[in-house]
């Protein structure tokens, strides 16, 4: 049975290593365990679970074997006690696995005494050993020198590399890595002080392949306090750091394209307990606003404060009422980037209602100074042409009426034979101040038309 057993860990001075069978016998136990309990292997073969290790609760073997079968991947992590010969107790912390060796159904017990090794403490980093090699990780041990003496099929499997190439090197010797002088000069100074290193490590496939490692790297040490192995143990994470690579891209191109905008993209969440801010808005904020954007992904109420008094009521409205109807929010109001700038902004997002009863809108806001500047204009050119028009109707238009009434007059005085001179010079003098009228009509038309083309011609 201990050939089944890795040397590193039959060898181990500081793991605990027992098998057991079905009924609870000790079949195997590695030398750290039998020191630890004082007692010869030929002693403990064939010895029940029970006699040697128990806790206060009284579990069973039973109990432990039952609890591994009954869950895929099952494991039992519980603390027990030995009395030693000479009446000591030795307490240790174990974790227990069902495991077939040769198709026979055993218990692998992998277990460290509490005075050396507290699981709950926090300058020892949970790195057990059975957990990492029955799970995804990709595990190595080295010597105190760094030659690596063992990696489990994971590490061969990612890094395409056989046992063969691997065992009797160091890691640097075999692998390209992309750091830093310093940043492994860090790690070989934590390492040296008794703590586990803990980081992410990019290093080159046989293949050249680019692979990004979670990575712990924790120092083994005998019971004299001599450091005896580093346990290696790395967790593929190349998915998630192209992942991460391509959402920083693609912001960076989102950055680029809102950058050229003439306004700002955003997200504005109000909450239940009507705090504000904007999540997500870029930098664009700060022309139309005044404001870094900094501030508003931590508070709102300054863009808010922006807000020509004579629009804040109906802006506050209008933001109200597309919250509580889930309508889009399309409004026209004025900003105050300073005492003497104002600026019209329009504003268009869609709302959505959160779980949590939150309102979140996506949305943009421009600048449409110039926009309402020509609807300004074009409401005075507007007004012009209307007064011209209304010139032309009426006030041109009775003076023209009184001057062809006076024609059809003057026609029929002309067909008499006995002609009246002065009644004729009446109706000559009244055509003539029609005329007058008329040419001063005339000319109020062709100043509002010349200042129209002014106005026009200050435009262009």
């Amino acid at each position: 049975m201990s050939d089944c057993i890795p040397d590193w860990l039959a060898e181990s001075t500081a793991n605990l290593v027992v098998l057991l069978n079905q009924s609870g016998d000790f079949v195997y136990s590695n030398n750290a365990f039998l020191n630890a309990i004082q007692i010869g292997m030929s002693n403990i073969v064939g010895l029940q679970f029970n006699t040697i290790l128990r806790n206060s609760l009284q579990t069973s073997f039973e109990d432990i074997f039952n609890y591994c079968s009954q869950i895929e991947n099952g494991m039992k992590s519980i603390d027990l006690e030995c009395e030693l010969p000479d009446g000591d107790v030795m307490r240790s912390s174990w974790e227990f696995k069902n495991v077939n060796i040769d198709g026979a159904e055993l218990v692998v017990g992998i277990g460290r005494t509490i005075a050396d090794y507290n699981v709950n403490s926090p300058d020892h980093p949970d790195l057990n050993i059975s957990r990492a090699v029955s799970g995804n990780a990709l595990v190595s041990i080295t010597d105190p020198r760094g030659r690596i003496t063992m990696v489990n099929d994971n590490f061969c499997r990612y890094t395409r590399f056989e046992r063969s190439e691997l065992i009797g090197h160091r890691h640097q010797e075999v692998f390209k890595d992309l750091h830093s002088k310093d940043f492994w000069k860090e790690m070989i100074e934590t390492l040296r002080k008794g703590q586990a290193w803990v980081n992410e490590v990019n290093l080159k496939s046989k293949y050249d392949e680019s692979l990004w490692f979670h990575t712990f790297i924790n120092p083994i040490y005998d019971i004299n306090g001599n450091l005896t192995q580093l346990l290696h143990i790395q967790f593929n994470i190349t998915a998630h750091k192209r992942l991460a690579e391509e959402k920083i891209d693609l912001f960076r191109k989102y950055k680029k394209i809102t950058a050229n905008l003439p306004g700002f993209v955003y997200q504005y969440l109000l909450q239940t307990d009507h705090s504000h801010y904007f999540p997500f808005v870029t930098e664009g904020v700060a022309e139309l606003y005044g404001l870094p954007a900094d501030i508003l992904r931590i508070d709102a109420s300054p863009a808010f404060g922006k807000v020509h008094p004579d629009d804040s009521e109906e802006f506050r409205r209008s933001i109200r009422h597309s919250a509580d109807h889930l309508t889009l929010w399309n409004h026209k109001f004025r900003v105050c980037r300073s005492e003497n700038d104002v600026v019209w902004v329009q504003g268009i997002a869609t709302p959505e209602r959160l779980e949590n009863g939150n309102v979140v809108w996506h949305g943009f806001n421009y600048d449409i100074t110039e926009k309402k500047s020509s609807e300004e204009q074009l409401l005075k050119h507007q007004k012009q042409l209307d007064e011209i028009a209304f010139i032309q109707a009426h006030e041109f238009r009775r003076p023209v009426a009184n001057m062809l009434g006076i024609f059809d007059i003057l026609v029929l005085e002309s067909k008499k034979e006995q002609k009246n001179v002065k009644q004729i010079e009446y109706w000559l003098e009244l055509m003539y101040e029609s005329v007058k009228q008329t040419d001063e009509i005339i000319a109020r038309i062709v100043n509002k038309t010349a200042e129209e083309e002014e106005l026009m011609e200050l435009e262009r």
